[in-house]
């Protein structure tokens, strides 16, 4: 599934200053996790989420949807 957004849409949803729903925050969460399991990096393979990845070793850092993503577990590498 694909959603295109206009430039002041996509401004607003990554400034956070569009009001969203619970149910708005958890559809862009689920979103968010399919681009950061999916959608290859410039390393050539998808990063994976924290939220799904066991893995010690997944950071948000190359995640292409950081910008936009609402958890607020966020995990950077150091």
């Amino acid at each position: 599934m694909q959603y295109l957004l206009t430039p002041r849409e996509y401004k607003m949803l990554k400034t956070g200053s569009m009001h969203r729903t619970l149910k708005e925050v958890e559809a862009l969460q689920r979103l968010c996790t399919l681009a950061a399991n999916y959608v290859p990096t410039v390393r050539g393979e998808p990063v994976g989420c924290i939220l799904t990845n066991t893995d010690e070793e997944s950071f948000c850092d190359d995640c292409p949807a950081a910008d936009v993503c609402p958890c607020e577990a966020k995990s950077w590498n150091k």
